[in-house]
């Protein structure tokens, strides 16, 4: 059972499902230089977005710098524009004539959620991101990296 459970913590958090996240304890380890962790980029020039975004610790974070449109549509959801007023009026992203700007990191609990954020409209963020400096999507990129976990 304890195997089954650690297969769900590993496999649930790349789909996007956090239910089973809790606290971990690291123990000192030797120095292993550890793979980047990817990056991963959402441009669209006719919206004026041009975001950065990495996964950590099971979330998807927009990175200071991104730009995303202030549109508007009517599919945008309540709970994405209630974040995006929020960040505005913290100060974490700023409306400017030609969009938003983040002045600060924005985590997101799916790469659909934080390209919501950025178009004002509904979104597949496994379609709309690709993995930095090349042509794989966010999906195909999770797929692979689902396909090397190793089985018990």
């Amino acid at each position: 059972m304890e195997g089954f459970i650690e297969e769900l913590e590993l496999i649930l958090p790349v789909i996007g499902i956090h239910l089973l996240r809790r606290p971990r304890v690291r123990a000192p380890q030797p120095a292993i230089v550890a793979e980047p962790a990817p990056r991963f980029v959402l441009v669209h020039e006719g919206r004026g977005i041009d975001a950065v975004a990495t996964e950590e610790e099971g979330e998807f974070v927009l990175l200071a710098g991104s730009r995303g449109s202030l549109h508007r549509g009517p599919s945008f959801h309540d709970h994405i524009a209630l974040l995006r007023d929020q960040a505005v009026e913290s100060g974490r992203a700023v409306a400017e004539e030609d969009g938003l700007r983040l002045v600060e990191d924005i985590a997101f609990s799916s790469p659909s959620a934080a390209a919501v954020f950025l178009f004002g409209t509904s979104r597949n963020g496994r379609t709309d991101w690709l993995v930095e400096g090349g042509a794989e999507t966010y999906g195909a990129f999770n797929t692979r990296r689902l396909a090397q976990v190793p089985t018990a």
